[in-house]
């Protein structure tokens, strides 16, 4: 009796697994849900719409774009964070201020950025380009030093909001060099490029796509990349280390993520098929026609990824002394 019991029991185990590894074989069996936490129509969206066709196609289901924006990409990755871990809602987040908005709203922050998600690969980096109106008498990053520092308080800085992208650089270089510039948060970039551009603030850091435009039309100067390598955009730009200030580095990414609890084999599937979806020159050039680079990765080294951004994240706002409104 024991030994049918015991068997009982092991082919019980064994109808378990075998049904949740064909449930994840299998998957997906219904349309997937790719939240995007921005505007219909912006460089992350297409890039989402990108991704979810090549993603389609694979899968033989209908990958569906569901963009919801607002506070900073937190609305949208909220919705992710409280969803089945089935692998059927996914977002496309990141960023600096994905881990920055728990930072300044703590009592707001519907989620937490490295517990209520499961990483599934990274897709793409954008770069941030230091540039200044022209009227600004600085053409190099120490010239803009010695000018801030001979005029503490003078020069005003945009970002497209409180937490984003932009204003994390702007902090990180304040603190890297001791100069005292003031910032002033816009509602998107487009309205704080358009003041940088009428010359009411001086120096933003901007997205390389949107800086070359600029820079090329000689209505903005640049003076540096904040990023390790140069933007292919402006590849005569030094970045921030030629120029002498290593550790001023502030990259946008983006990644695939799934609510915490995924299946294993589950993420292991997906990844996959992420990279899979994204691989080949037609989907280098189409990321990079928006500005992208494209970089996937591993779960393992997202997850790492996204841990070494928050603390680099934590360690600006908090320096910084950033707060929330």
């Amino acid at each position: 009796m024991v030994m049918q019991r015991t068997a009982s029991v092991a082919l019980a185990s064994l109808a378990i697994v075998a049904g949740a590894a064909w449930g994840q074989e299998g998957f997906p069996t219904k349309p997937v849900r790719l939240v995007v936490p921005y505007a219909a129509g912006g460089t992350t969206d297409i890039a989402g719409r990108l991704l979810g066709q090549r993603l389609a196609a694979i899968w033989k289901q209908p990958v569906v774009i569901d963009n919801r924006l607002g506070a900073s990409g937190s609305i949208g990755a909220a919705v992710v964070a409280k969803s089945a871990p089935d692998g059927y809602t996914l977002v496309l987040g990141g960023g600096a201020s994905m881990g920055a908005y728990e930072l300044i709203y703590p009592s707001r922050a519907p989620y937490h950025s490295l517990r209520d998600f499961t990483p599934l690969s990274l897709l793409t980096t954008i770069r941030y380009v230091l540039v200044v109106h022209p009227a600004v008498p600085a053409r190099t990053v120490k010239e803009l030093v010695v000018l801030a520092k001979a005029q503490p308080g003078k020069l005003n800085y945009g970002s497209s909001a409180i937490g984003s992208a932009p204003q994390l650089a702007a902090e990180l270089f304040k603190l890297t060099v001791g100069v005292d510039i003031v910032h002033v948060p816009f509602n998107g970039a487009g309205p704080a490029m358009t003041a940088l551009l009428g010359g009411n603030i001086q120096v933003m850091f901007a997205s390389a796509p949107t800086a070359a435009r600029q820079v090329e039309a000689g209505k903005l100067r640049a003076l540096a990349t904040a990023s390790a390598s140069r933007a292919p955009q402006l590849p005569d730009v030094a970045t921030m280390g030629e120029a002498g200030f290593p550790d001023v580095e502030m990259d946008s990414w983006s990644g695939v993520l799934g609510p915490a609890g995924m299946p294993r084999a589950l993420v292991n599937r997906i990844n996959a098929d992420i990279v899979k979806a994204v691989d080949g020159e037609e989907m280098r050039d189409a990321f990079a026609k928006l500005g992208f680079s494209r970089g996937t990765s591993t779960p393992e080294a997202m997850a790492a990824f996204m841990r070494k951004e928050r603390e680099r994240v934590a360690r600006v706002v908090r320096h910084a002394g950033i707060k929330g409104e």
